[in-house]
């Protein structure tokens, strides 16, 4: 189901920082753009923050750390992802939000939802 995104509404749900890295318009566009398709498809999102980072100190490897933290009702979810390469670690951050989101919506509650024997008076059985 997808859901109808607004500029004003996408503005209002994304935050994006760099630290220790200047983001250009473009790096921007492509952020915004990435996050628009997490927020149509789980409307229910309150903020999405991106924080995209150029560590020095790593060398030529994994010197780019890209973190994002979705802020939704229940549990926040959260990833981080290290690359060579910025464009990459940026992919790699929205594609685990978008792994966990789709668990999220899709693993049943836990013990909540699995009714024991005592509460409806006779045995059930399982199957799997």
């Amino acid at each position: 189901m997808t859901h109808r995104l607004t500029p004003q509404s996408l503005d209002e749900k994304l935050v994006v920082r760099g630290i220790q890295l200047n983001l250009t318009g473009a790096l921007k566009f492509l952020i915004r753009r990435k996050v628009a398709k997490l927020i149509r498809r789980e409307p229910r999102i309150v903020r999405v923050r991106i924080d995209v980072a150029h560590d020095r100190t790593q060398g030529a490897e994994n010197q780019f750390v890209t973190r994002g933290h979705i802020e939704i009702g229940g549990a926040d979810l959260s990833a981080q992802t290290s690359a060579d390469h910025l464009y990459k670690s940026i992919d790699d951050v929205v594609a685990k939000l978008d792994r966990a989101l789709r668990k999220r919506a899709t693993e049943p509650n836990g013990p909540r939802d699995q009714p024991r024997d005592a509460e409806i008076g006779f045995e059930l059985s399982q199957t799997t």
